[in-house]
């Protein structure tokens, strides 16, 4: 990437942001929301759904698909309604950039993670955040709920 659009993002990223540390959570949770679906458009909704067709309705089956795809996420089934992933880095490019280094920003991954099982899946999922790695836990942790 050109050095000098690498130095602006950067600049960019950070003011965006600072600027969503300023809204309230309520606020926060749909600027996420939006970048979170946005991310799961671009991508990896597709992934989870070709994961799912190639499974046929098979949840543990469909686990293995997707750690095809993700080789660097972790899909333990906990049980009929639960699912535990888990990352060992972030792989979001907005931080393997070096764009973004803010824990808010995980909050746009528990938003495309739920995005991307409901568009394999067809129904809406809850996912909560467990551990984040920005924040300075050892690994990032979410929990699907079915």
């Amino acid at each position: 990437m050109d050095e000098d659009l690498n130095h602006f993002l950067s600049h960019w990223f950070q003011g965006y942001m600072d600027g969503l540390g300023q809204l309230d959570q309520a606020d926060q949770e749909k600027m996420l929301a939006a970048c979170g679906l946005a991310c799961a458009k671009s991508y990896t909704a597709q992934c989870y759904q070709e994961a799912w067709q190639a499974a046929n309705g098979d949840l543990s089956e469909f686990l293995t698909q997707l750690s095809k795809h993700f080789p660097e996420a972790k899909y333990d089934q906990v049980d009929e309604h639960t699912i535990e992933v888990r990352y060992q880095y972030c792989d979001c490019d907005l931080v393997t950039q070096g764009w973004v280094k803010s824990a808010l920003l995980c909050r746009c991954s528990l938003h495309n993670l739920g995005q991307n099982f409901m568009a394999a899946m067809g129904q809406t999922v809850q996912v909560k955040l467990q551990s984040s790695i920005l924040a300075g836990d050892n690994e990032c942790r979410f929990e699907v709920c079915i």
